[in-house]
């Protein structure tokens, strides 16, 4: 018997999608975010009240009756004027390169959502079972894929790599670490520094370094705003040689001290 893999089952293992976290809130005047930007999406559902949220000179307000999709790594800030009530989950969508798929929406998505579909998402997201949790991420999946179609993006997932940037990348996601070279990865895979920067340059558009600077910021925002770790322990298990030059880079990146970026994204 001959059998071919169809196209199809190559992508399915592209995007690794994970909830971080779900809640239901209340939000008051108090409410405010400015975070610059964010290492997860962000899906609001609002179900009373309303809210503003404000990116790239666009604002908008959200509403019951919407949902929102706020992709990783957009600038944006947030508030309610009044009071409102959400259901709101945290999500990442990597792919095999260490980016979110979400960041290619490049704005704030805008959806209705039917009343009947809020009361489901609210009740499955109140129950303990595995398969409340397996119909509650596939009902969420649902509405990330119409968001993604409204902005015409996700329609090829799969890898154009060069084997060495796949393997470089890999070896940098498992490793990652401020210390790690250039130099020392190149020698790794048995290429010239030169040839690997020219790599991730015509395929990433970036150097290698950028792309390790980047890596760092997201994991560091990521363990700030979804761990208890000490901005010291977040610091050393990245690499830093200290905490106040690992503070520098961070602020020069998102504006603001890890210690404000954690005490803003938790509010």
């Amino acid at each position: 018997m001959v059998t071919e893999s169809l196209p199809l089952f190559e992508q399915l293992n592209t995007i690794q999608p994970y909830i971080l976290t779900g809640e239901f809130a209340r939000l008051d005047r108090g409410w405010r975010l400015d975070l610059g930007s964010s290492p997860y999406s962000r899906l609001y559902y609002f179900t009373k009240g309303e809210a503003w949220i404000e990116s790239g000179g666009r604002r908008i307000t959200m509403r019951a009756g919407h949902f929102y999709l706020v992709p990783a790594g957009l600038p944006f800030r947030a508030g309610c004027e009044e009071s409102a009530e959400k259901l709101y989950f945290h999500l990442s969508l990597l792919k095999r390169d260490g980016y979110d798929l979400a960041m290619e929406l490049n704005r704030v998505a805008d959806l209705p959502v039917p009343e009947e579909r809020l009361r489901q998402l609210q009740t499955l997201a109140e129950e303990r079972s595995l398969r409340s949790a397996l119909m509650l991420k596939n009902l969420l999946m649902e509405d990330v894929l119409c968001a993604f179609e409204q902005g015409e993006i996700g329609g090829d997932a799969a890898s154009a790599f060069s084997l060495p940037v796949q393997k470089a990348v890999k070896m940098i996601r498992k490793n990652l670490s401020a210390q790690l070279s250039v130099k020392g990865l190149a020698e790794g895979l048995y290429l010239s520094e030169r040839t690997l920067n020219n790599a991730f340059r015509r395929e990433l558009g970036k150097t290698v370094g950028q792309y390790i600077d980047e890596m760092l910021l997201f994991e560091a925002q990521r363990r700030l705003l979804l761990t208890d770790h000490s901005v010291g322990e977040i610091s050393e298990a990245l690499g830093y040689c200290d905490q106040f030059y690992f503070s520098r880079r961070f602020k020069e990146h998102c504006g603001k001290t890890p210690t404000a970026y954690r005490k803003e994204g938790r509010n």
